[in-house]
């Protein structure tokens, strides 16, 4: 049963987010972004990425092994967020925990993260790890694959694994012009996991009748490996070596899992004694594996059985071929003639596809006729079933291509008098789209004024040549359409990272300005107090926050950078200053100057005139520094004191807060797009 999400801690997104070139059509709607929410269910599959693939297995050995849960999240866009940011938002709101792994794909903008939580025991090198097993299968487009390898991948990285441990996965045995599936095991990667411990299936089971059931499960498994390696040798002799290839590898790989499960059991029985826990875990493993090994073999031999069963029914399968061959002869001659009316209408660029479809389906029919004779020829000798196969394959598979290459005739035609009436249609959209823009006197970035000259060259090409060529006119069209789509999106996404950059410049020139201006009034009012250190910290921030203020406009990325520099600066001037002043004349250190000396700096004139101490600062230390926040008064800049005077009571009281930066919280990561 799946897990509602418990409270989360601070997490880290760890994301690998590579470009994947997911193609898309340029007619296709665009990706329906999604902002981050509450995931519902452990997979939640909002595209139908996972659609006739159960990943469940994949993720409950996940949790039984390792005790981690990964949750994945399918949507088409994350509407260019930061993939990093966006599973980190999800996984915040979804309220995962220490022990929650979240993966989040968007499949039409082609990127990935993974947000793990800082307590994790995966380590920022086990997740990028995880995330390239997980690229690897979603560059081919095998979402349900790429979730199977980030389960396997995290249990690797914390230290599971099935040493002998035989999944089912697909295979393909090439017989002649067609392919058999076979099942092929999949070794996964580490070493030491086990299919759930003592608890699971076998909770209530004592150890001593769990034993018994591992020993009965290998000797079921060695007789399995044993009968399949006799059907081997039946069926290699019967098809010949390469139909029956992948049912070798499967077999091999049994044998070697097999091995290692009675090498596993062995070890049970050494002098070395384990603990009941390691024992029982050890021999739910082997029960495990001996199943996967039975259910492995069996999937293989059904694919044996396939040939066979081809062989069974290969008369029956051959009187169909023999049966439509005369109609599709019959039909090759009509569609040599609409190739040549097509030819005559719209000329023969707008027929190149197809120009040569009615010679070459004559051609595959040829080839069936003949195919379905060698077949029917083989039938009667018992040792010749492997030419049977090959032979009724080549003979369905040319009759397929014949009647799709006459299809492809009529079809064409169809689409040719369709793309006439949508040809018009599509150049008036490109014309208007490209059109100079109205009423403005801005320059068109580089990377637009490029498409929109491409679109008009592409729009006048298609006008001349579209009553020749309509549909390849149409495409250009489309073509011309899609790229300058993607030239505005790119400008309006380049200005919409300006913008938000420069909103970012201006807090964190807010932040910084305030920061260094609290530290700066700190000293100017304790000056006898403060130490070297926390000047130079002040100076230095002082001098990031006028070069953030000079690049402003030049090179905001890098005003960013030293805004946030002056901030953090000044915040550690700031606290190293309140620390020198809370040790200044404390007990056990050396007499510093007098009141007078501390404060005399900064009274009118610059001197030491004490007009007013008595009755102006008297109420302001009786508490002590710790009091200092909101006890200034009489003659000094108490505007500006005002300002600052919470924040200085509580920094003295109780040091400087909570510590959590503005540059991240503690939170690591990785990202990009795939």
């Amino acid at each position: 049963m799946l897990r509602e999400p418990r409270p989360r801690d601070a997490r880290r997104p760890v994301a690998a987010a590579l470009l994947l070139g997911v193609l898309t059509c340029s007619a296709a709607a665009p990706a329906a972004a999604v902002d981050p929410f509450r995931v519902p269910d452990q997979v939640t599959d909002r595209v139908g990425a996972l659609v006739g693939t159960d990943v469940t297995p994949a993720l409950r050995e996940l949790q039984q092994q390792e005790g981690v849960q990964l949750w994945v999240v399918f949507v088409e866009s994350f509407d260019g967020a930061d993939p990093v940011q966006w599973a980190d938002e999800t996984a915040t709101v979804s309220g995962l925990g220490v022990d929650d792994v979240l993966l989040a794909v968007a499949t039409q903008e082609g990127a990935f993260a993974y947000s793990v939580d800082d307590a994790s025991p995966l380590s920022d090198a086990d997740v990028a790890q995880v995330a390239r097993d997980t690229e690897a299968r979603l560059a081919e487009g095998d979402w349900g694959g790429a979730v199977v390898a980030g389960a396997e991948s995290i249990d690797g990285a914390l230290g599971g694994g099935f040493p002998w441990g035989v999944a089912a996965a697909g295979a393909v045995v090439v017989a002649g012009g067609g392919a058999l599936l076979l099942s092929r095991s999949r070794r996964r990667g580490a070493a030491g996991g086990r299919a759930g411990a003592a608890g699971g299936e076998f909770a209530g089971t004592s150890t001593a009748d769990l034993a018994r059931t591992a020993d009965a499960l290998l000797v079921r498994a060695d007789d399995a490996v044993r009968s399949s390696a006799e059907e081997l040798e039946f069926a290699t002799a019967e098809f010949g070596e390469q139909r029956t290839a992948g049912f070798r590898d499967v077999l091999g790989e049994a044998r070697t899992a097999l091995t290692a499960a009675f090498t596993a059991r062995q070890g049970l029985d050494d002098a070395e004694p384990e603990t009941e826990a390691r024992r029982r875990e050890v021999l739910t493993g082997i029960v495990a594996d001996c199943r996967r090994v039975d259910e492995t073999l069996e999937a293989a031999s059904a694919g044996v059985d396939e040939l066979r069963d081809l062989v069974r029914r290969a008369p029956e399968v051959l009187t169909g071929v023999e049966e439509r061959l005369p109609a599709l002869r019959a039909a090759v001659e009509p569609a040599r003639q609409r190739v040549d009316a097509l030819g005559a209408e719209f000329g023969t660029t707008a027929l190149a596809a197809v120009a040569d479809a009615p010679g070459e389906a004559s051609e595959r029919l040829d080839l069936a006729e003949r195919s379905a004779l060698e077949a029917r020829g083989a039938l009667a000798d018992p040792t010749r079933a492997g030419e049977v196969v090959d032979a009724v394959r080549a003979a369905q598979g040319a009759l397929a291509q014949a009647e799709q290459l006459l299809a492809s005739v009529e079809r064409t035609g169809t689409d040719l008098r369709r793309a006439v009436q949508e040809l018009p249609v599509a150049l008036a959209r490109l014309r208007a789209a490209s059109a100079e823009p109205a009423g403005t006197s801005a320059p068109v970035p580089a990377e637009l004024a490029g498409a929109l000259a491409a679109a008009r060259a592409v729009a006048a090409s298609a006008q001349q040549q579209g009553a020749e060529d309509p549909l390849g006119a149409l495409h250009r069209v489309v073509e011309a359409e899609r790229a300058l789509d993607a030239a505005r999106d790119a400008v309006e996404a380049t200005a919409r990272e300006r913008r938000q950059e420069r909103a970012a410049l201006e807090q964190a020139l807010l932040a910084a300005r305030a920061e260094v201006d609290a530290a700066e009034d700190f000293v100017a009012t304790r000056r006898g107090a403060v130490g070297g250190t926390a000047r130079t910290r002040l100076a230095e921030a002082r001098r990031h926050l006028e070069r953030a203020v000079a690049l402003t406009q030049e090179d905001p990325a890098a005003a960013l950078q030293h805004a946030r520099t002056a901030d953090a600066l000044a915040e550690e001037a700031g606290r190293l200053a309140r620390a020198d002043a809370a040790s200044w004349g404390a007990p056990g250190t050396v007499a510093g100057p007098g009141l007078e000396d501390l404060l005399g700096a900064v009274l009118v004139g610059g001197g030491r005139r004490r007009t007013g101490f008595g009755g102006s600062w008297g109420g302001g230390f009786g508490g002590g520094f710790g009091g200092f926040g909101g006890s200034w008064g009489g003659p000094g800049p108490s505007g500006r004191r005002g300002r600052r005077s919470g924040g200085f009571g509580g920094s003295f009281g109780g040091g400087s807060g909570g510590g959590r930066r503005s540059s991240g919280g503690g939170r690591r990561g990785a990202g990009g797009r795939f």
